[in-house]
């Protein structure tokens, strides 16, 4: 398996579930992890077949990896931020398979059979493609297999305007798993001579209890203060709802104002210190705590770009409805019945008005997509059902023959 940072520092954290499932069908799961120099201290505790390896990015590796791509760089990219890019992709891809295969290779038998499954749809996909090759060209039958969620995958939404190596990836691998159903029909769009090895794949979370409460009268956000997250936007709309409902409190997971000078500078000019519950970083488990402690009105995103939220599949576990913007997946989770969907252009204003319809619904109105958000994770993302799933399907194609898909 390759990640970013998983089982090493906080990235990666629908792994912490995941890899429970997918150990308990393999003898063994080795991860390979590209942590900062050290930073290679396990933070996550993984079943006893699991071994976790960094596999170091010095300081000089990005230099060392973009000289390396544009003697080897074999895509066509647009201007010199592209070709830049696209170079250092692929020295990184190279130089990860590289350092991955020489710890690998002494771990195995020429009768072993593996799953080179990458957690990425971008440079750590095609180093496993490359380590695929590799290892196939040794004797030992080896698939590759890859998710994708939403910076690896929606290229128009990469400041540089592209994601390199998808192309030749998808020549490669035996599937790429989209998060959402909107990412498979992305990909298919865009590559539809591989049609066949595209999938989408939901990610899932624990099953909780509904705790949800309109007389809460609590907005929650839970997402660090990036610009994709728009948390600007939402507390220009709250700072408008709040004008005529002084009673709610927006309850920001994730962060804190100051994370943000834009959002600092609005609850500042608005006074809304007192209407602020600031929680900042929460783990994954202290999360699902603080839902069980704490009910919560709504969960509100205003993100410009999504894959899948999981965010509003763990507020789906509490019987949260959810608030968002039809971007990516999001369509997925939320509809009419369990929650409210806006367009991705709405204004302020709209916005604020939207929070105030969703503030005005009666109790019985409110329970209604309660009830419906509960059932919506419970049917599509929960998260023993879809890993269980996603392991057998690993574990299965331990039994394709060398010579099947993805050669």
């Amino acid at each position: 398996m390759l990640t970013t940072e998983f089982p090493f520092l906080r990235g990666e954290p629908f792994l912490e579930r995941e890899i429970f499932y997918v150990a308990q069908r393999f003898d063994e799961v080795l991860i390979f992890a590209t942590v900062p120099d050290g930073q290679a201290k396990p933070t996550r505790v993984t079943p006893e077949n699991v071994r976790a390896f960094p596999i170091h990015v010095y300081r000089n590796y990005a230099c060392k990896a973009l000289l390396s791509g544009l003697f080897a760089k074999k895509e066509k990219y647009h201007g010199l931020r592209q070709s830049l890019y696209g170079a250092y992709c692929e020295g990184m891809a190279k130089g990860i398979a590289k350092r991955v295969k020489s710890r690998l290779i002494p771990l195995l038998s020429s009768d072993d059979r593996v799953v080179v499954y990458s957690y990425w749809f971008n440079y750590l996909c095609a180093a496993s493609c490359r380590l695929c090759l590799d290892l196939r060209s040794t004797g030992i039958q080896t698939e590759v297999v890859s998710r994708s969620h939403r910076h690896d995958l929606y290229a128009e939404r990469k400041k540089v305007g592209v994601i390199p190596l998808q192309k030749e990836n998808l020549r490669t691998v035996d599937g790429v798993y989209a998060c959402s159903e909107n990412g498979r029909e992305y990909l298919i769009g865009k590559y539809p001579e591989d049609k066949d090895r595209i999938r989408a794949a939901y990610l899932g979370v624990e099953n909780g209890d509904v705790c949800a409460s309109l007389s809460a009268k609590r907005f929650l956000t839970a997402s660090p203060l990036r610009a994709v997250k728009r948390l600007e936007f939402f507390a220009e709309a709250f700072a408008l709802f709040h004008q005529r409902h002084p009673e709610w409190k927006w309850v920001m997971l994730g962060g804190v104002p100051s994370d943000s000078p834009e959002v600092e500078k609005i609850v500042r000019e608005n006074k809304l210190k007192d209407a602020i519950i600031a929680g900042g970083y929460l783990s994954n488990s202290d999360l699902l705590r603080f839902y069980r402690k704490n009910p919560v009105s709504y969960l509100v995103n205003t993100s410009s770009s999504e894959g899948l939220p999981v965010s509003m599949m763990e507020a789906q576990s509490f019987g949260v409805p959810c608030i968002g913007p039809e971007v990516g997946g999001v369509g997925e989770i939320i509809d009419e019945e369990n929650g409210f969907l806006f367009p991705k252009d709405i204004s302020v204003e709209g916005l604020a008005d939207l929070l105030e319809r969703a503030a005005n619904l009666s109790e019985e109105e409110y329970d209604a997509k309660s009830q419906k958000s509960f059932a919506r994770q419970r049917e599509w993302f929960d998260a023993d059902k879809n890993f269980a799933s996603w392991a057998d399907m690993l574990y299965g194609l331990t039994n394709v023959n060398a010579d099947g898909l993805g050669q």
